[in-house]
């Protein structure tokens, strides 16, 4: 046929096996077909038999780096070039003895570099590893030239280290440990083994001692577990939690208030207002305001005078000319004449500071004498008026058993126009 481009060809259908390809083989162009090549690669042990009707076979280039390694080969995903999460040497490594990009696989090994950070999966060792032993599991940021992981290491470095130990963790004994294990280390470069968390320490017992003035305890010691509780303890009614009374520093205690727990109160600073009378106040704010409020008085020319038990007790004014007569002991004072004269024609019983004019042209009669009295108006006058005595004697009669001018019997009176005054010591009585 004519030479013609294959741009210019018409498409094929579905490729078959016994279908034709033109290979450059030695200089000379010969024919293969889709059999010998698949055999070709089977040859190479590559194993693409379950990849044959898939579409990953388009993007898959054996043989470069950012691949997939399968056996001695590596396949790349095309797809994967113009990615810019991904970067450096991207590829996943499965099989053996894969060395690219250098120091950085071992057999069996696993791993994928994003950024130059490995994830890594081995189970053989390779001198040219980065800590690289059997079963070890790394994570790497940065560019790591070397390592001296051991069996069952997890790693993880940040930088470029050498030795392979910065932030690392090792599982050293690369055992699975046992259900409820944890991890624990056992030396400064991170080994450690797998151990039972520890149950208990060096204390079996915790106890709590509070003030036994205030509180009570409940649950103290705790040996296994519990509750430690507090309770606060019953008082005497009206005490408070105070210092001593006096004297120098000493534990509080619960006792009555005494006047030095009070500070002193000022009654002119922050005061204001009035204070009613109910709470022991005058409900005024000056002297007499405060006095008029709290006196029993209601008229001008009231007086005060203690009554019953001393309480201040009003004693209206008196009539004019009279003067205020005390009636000794706890009795009431009163108002009383200073020349008090009564006109009399029969028997009357006298009052202290008066004087009576007695009438006897009508018969005889009587004028008993009060108790004796120290009085200051202590006097009784009785006189004559008309002039009977003499025919209709007046007589005056003692209180009780009183002495009237030393002798204890009554007294007559027979003259005429006569009078008698008569005052006492408290005890008897004296006519002058």
């Amino acid at each position: 046929m004519a030479d013609v481009k294959i741009s210019g060809l018409p498409a094929a259908g579905s490729a078959l096996g016994t279908d034709e390809y033109p290979v450059n083989q030695g200089g000379t162009t010969k024919k293969v077909t889709a059999v010998q090549i698949a055999a070709y690669i089977n040859a190479a042990n590559t194993a693409l038999s379950n990849l044959a009707s898939t579409a990953l076979n388009v993007d898959l280039l054996p043989g470069v780096s950012n691949s997939i390694n399968i056996g001695s080969t590596s396949f790349r995903f095309a797809s994967l070039n113009a990615t810019t999460i991904i970067s450096g040497n991207q590829e996943m490594n499965m099989g053996k003895n894969q060395t690219t990009p250098s120091g950085a696989s071992s057999v069996g090994s696993i791993y994928t570099i994003f950024q130059n950070a490995r994830i890594g999966m081995f189970t053989g060792n390779d001198a040219s590893a980065d800590a690289t032993q059997t079963g070890n599991v790394y994570i790497e940021s940065g560019n790591k030239t070397g390592g001296t992981g051991n069996s069952g290491d997890i790693i993880s470095t940040v930088g470029t280290s050498a030795g392979g130990t910065r932030g690392k963790i090792r599982l050293k004994d690369g055992s699975e440990g046992t259900s409820g294990h944890i991890w624990t280390s056992t030396d400064t470069t991170g080994g450690g083994h797998w151990a039972a968390p520890a149950t208990s320490g060096t204390v079996t017992s915790v106890a709590l001692t509070v003030p036994g003035v205030m509180f009570s305890v409940a649950g103290s010691p705790i040996t296994t577990s519990g509750t430690l509780a507090f309770s606060l303890l019953t008082q005497t009614a009206n005490t408070v939690l105070a210092g001593p009374t006096s004297g120098g520093v000493a534990t509080p205690t619960f006792r009555s208030l005494v006047a030095a727990d009070i500070p002193a109160i000022s009654l002119t600073t922050g005061v204001s207002g009035t204070l009613p009378i109910a709470n022991g106040g005058t409900n005024a704010t000056t002297a007499n305001a405060g006095f008029n409020n709290l006196s029993p008085m209601t008229t001008g020319g009231d007086l005060i005078y203690g009554g019953a038990s001393g309480v201040g007790t009003r004693l209206a004014n008196g009539t004019l000319g009279q003067v205020l007569q005390a009636n000794g002991g706890t009795s009431a004072p009163q108002w009383s004449s200073l020349l008090a004269i009564n006109s009399i024609s029969s028997n009357t019983t006298a009052a202290f500071g008066q004087t009576y004019l007695c009438d006897t042209s009508g018969g005889a009669f009587n004028v008993t004498l009060p108790t004796p009295a120290l009085n200051g108006y202590g006097y009784i006058t009785i006189k004559d008026s008309t002039g009977n005595f003499g025919t209709n004697n007046l007589t005056i009669v003692q209180h009780a058993a009183e002495k009237i001018d030393g002798v204890a019997a009554s007294k007559i009176l027979q003259t005429n126009w006569g009078s008698a005054t008569l005052i006492s010591d408290g005890t008897d009585w004296f006519m002058i």
